[in-house]
């Protein structure tokens, strides 16, 4: 399906010293979801690439342990033009920005084993993925202060229930700034708007 994104699970394993096994499986469609996607999406962004080609991929790498969650973070992003692949668990969002260095990693910060602070700690401090922006969304905005997560290494901080319209703008406009190319409006990354955690 065109609204499927891949997915990447990572499985602990028994051993600390054992590399982590990553298994790739489709994403669920979310059928309940599509009527609020906006009826008309935007055209794709532009990208660098061969004039003879079509734009490559705009890819954004999205990090959350709640399946409904990541999924609709990705069928949002699909709708506006960019490839979205989902993980839920910080491990494997880290071996997907290492793969793949994306444009932007968006991250739910409360998640087993990894979670959203650990994964931007070990991106900064990778020579690769150092300059990749990281996206927070949270539940609980009032235990992730905007100052800390600017200090820590992240672009900004929204809240859940994601606010569509500042969703788009702010991964917008974290896009062009690292000059992957983007849609819409400008937004404030740091702008979180009122609703009741997720899960």
């Amino acid at each position: 399906s065109a609204h499927r994104a891949p997915r990447i699970a990572l499985r602990a394993s028994p051993s600390a010293h054992r590399p982590p096994r990553i298994a790739l499986r489709p994403a669920p469609s979310l059928p309940a979801m599509l009527p609020l996607l906006p009826s008309e999406a935007p055209a794709p962004p532009p990208a660098a690439g061969p004039a003879s080609g079509p734009p490559a991929p705009v890819t954004v790498v999205v990090v959350d342990d709640a399946p409904a969650d990541c999924d609709l973070y990705c069928l949002l992003l699909q709708s506006w033009g960019f490839q979205a692949v989902a993980t839920d668990d910080g491990w494997a969002g880290l071996v997907c920005a290492r793969t793949l260095l994306p444009a932007l990693v968006v991250t739910d910060v409360r998640m087993p084993h990894l979670d959203g602070w650990g994964l931007l700690a070990r991106l900064r401090a990778g020579a690769g993925t150092a300059g990749i922006p990281v996206l927070f969304v949270t539940g609980d905005p009032e235990a992730v202060p905007l100052a800390r997560a600017r200090a820590a290494g992240a672009a900004g901080v929204l809240a859940k229930p994601l606010d569509f319209a500042l969703f788009q703008a702010t991964a917008t406009r974290l896009l062009a700034e690292a000059g992957g190319g983007g849609l819409g409006d400008r937004g404030d990354p740091g702008a979180a708007p009122p609703g009741r955690p997720a899960r």
